[in-house]
């Protein structure tokens, strides 16, 4: 942060402003060529002292940060900035003429102007230089303070947009690795086992891993999509489960009615319920279930996945980085960049217990692609 600007345009600005400033003042004066020189002199000096006052008002804006204050305050400080610089720079610039004047008036005009002139007429020009210039600076603070808030205004516009096209890219490289690999080729190997048993069912199982594969594709670039198409592919999800862990996996679904046009992040559930596969269901012999409830409250949807087990660090995992932690990370990172802080996510374990929870903003809406598996 420099006390003086290093942006061109903005020494480009002053400079015409003073010159056009001085011109006016010179043109108003060409009836009276006795004073013109006293009077540009007078007025050059007493602008400069405002600008340099007006620059010291920059310095403490931007070392501050004065643009995050309320209103009020800042309307305070561009107040009584406008006084104490109109103040200095009027008496400086007053000072500076009438020491100059033997100089560049007539020895006439100096005598009995300067040296024998009335002290009212002296006070009521100051003051009357003070109070016109507290408007010229409370024009400059205020311009000012309104540039620098656009300027903030659109960068802060350009970091998110930034922001969201850097977590859509990171969305996108996310997903498209998402699908558990061991889960992908276990579901190939079962369907291939099944067709010699029931060729029908193999049939149905090809369509709903095909059904996951096709949503995990066509549906990464959307924000939100309604509910009832996340369920459907989740529902394809555990119809492959089944044919790995038979009788090992009790899935129970618990849902609030007028719910199924709710608008959730794509995969929001469906990774939820392949965490709990993988880390739940997979890591135990005996008969494990497999919950997920919706609910809503009040203006809130409520997601819970929960399955018997316990939490496992990822970084503990010997098969390499784990893909449902990835998408994991990926989920919070998308709740954060569509509902901000409107929205969470929770894991936590309590009595032999994994517990996913999901909470968002309640948004009833329409698509009219759905997917039925």
């Amino acid at each position: 942060m420099s006390f003086w600007s290093k942006e061109p345009l903005f020494w480009l600005f002053h400079a015409i402003a003073l010159a056009c400033y001085l011109l006016v003042v010179a043109v108003l004066m060409l009836p009276s060529p006795d004073w013109l020189l006293y009077t540009v002199l007078s007025s050059g000096s007493k602008m400069v002292f405002l600008l340099l006052g007006c620059f010291i008002f920059r310095f403490l804006y931007q070392k501050y940060a004065w643009q995050h204050l309320q209103l009020f305050h800042l309307a305070k400080y561009i107040a009584l900035t406008s006084v104490i610089v109109s103040v200095m720079a009027c008496s400086l610039s007053l000072a500076i003429s009438y020491f100059s004047a033997k100089w560049v008036l007539a020895e006439s005009l100096y005598q009995s102007v300067i040296l024998h002139g009335e002290t009212k007429h002296k006070v009521l020009e100051l003051a009357w230089n003070i109070f016109s210039c507290i408007f010229m600076v409370l024009g400059w603070c205020a311009l000012y303070c309104f540039v620098e808030h656009r300027k903030l205004h659109f960068a802060t516009k350009l970091e998110n947009l930034q922001l969201q096209q850097a977590l859509k890219q990171a969305q996108l490289d996310a997903l498209h690795t998402q699908l558990n690999p061991h889960f992908l080729f276990n579901s190939l190997n079962n369907i291939r086992s099944l067709i010699r048993i029931n060729s029908e069912q193999a049939i149905e199982m090809i369509t709903a891993l095909s059904q996951i594969l096709r949503f995990s594709l066509t549906h990464q670039q959307a924000d939100k999509i309604p509910l009832e198409s996340e369920l459907a592919i989740v529902d394809c999800l555990i119809d492959i489960a089944q044919l790995q862990f038979a009788e090992r996996l009790v899935f129970s679904k618990q849902l609030d009615a007028g719910l199924m046009q709710a608008q959730v992040p794509p995969l929001a559930i469906q990774i939820l319920v392949e965490n709990a596969l993988k880390h739940g269901v997979d890591q135990r012999k005996s008969a494990t279930e497999l919950k997920l409830t919706i609910k809503r409250n009040n203006q809130q949807l409520n997601i819970e996945v929960s399955n018997c087990g316990s939490l496992t660090p990822v970084n503990k995992q010997t098969h390499g980085e784990d893909k449902t932690a990835v998408g994991l990370k990926n989920l919070t990172q998308r709740l954060q960049l569509v509902y901000a802080n409107q929205a969470s996510f929770l894991l936590t374990e309590a009595d032999g217990k994994v517990v996913a929870k999901l909470n968002m903003p309640l948004q009833i809406g329409r698509e009219n692609a759905h997917l039925a598996c």
